[in-house]
C-alpha cells in the first residue's frame, strides 16, 4: 500500500533518478509488473534486461545466504555492477 500511495509523488520530486534498486519481490512486482520473469530468481538473473533504470535484487535476509550460494553469479556479476553504478551516480551527483 505504501508504494501505491507514496512512490509516484516522491519520484516526481527527483526527476533525475539514475537507478532504482528493486530489493525483494514486492519492489520487483510493483515496478516491473508484466516485465518480470516467472520467479524472483529468474528476474534477478535477467538483471541486464532492466538496466539502466532498474536493478532487481533479492531482499537481504537469512534466506538470502543460501540463495547466494546456489546463485554465485549474483556476487560475481550483479553486485560488482551494482557497486560500480552506484559509485558512478554518487560521483556524478557530487561534482
Amino acid at each position: 500500500e505504501c508504494a501505491a500511495l507514496w512512490h509516484a509523488p516522491l519520484r516526481a520530486h527527483w526527476p533525475r533518478i539514475g537507478l532504482t534498486l528493486l530489493v525483494g519481490g514486492y519492489a520487483i512486482d510493483h515496478y516491473l509488473q508484466a516485465r518480470r520473469r516467472p520467479t524472483m530468481t529468474e528476474t534477478v538473473a535477467a538483471w541486464r534486461d532492466y538496466l539502466p533504470d532498474f536493478l532487481p535484487m533479492p531482499h537481504p535476509s537469512w534466506r538470502t545466504v543460501a540463495w547466494e550460494r546456489r546463485n554465485p553469479w549474483f556476487g560475481e556479476e550483479l553486485l560488482p555492477e551494482a557497486r560500480h553504478r552506484v559509485a558512478t551516480l554518487v560521483r556524478s551527483s557530487v561534482g
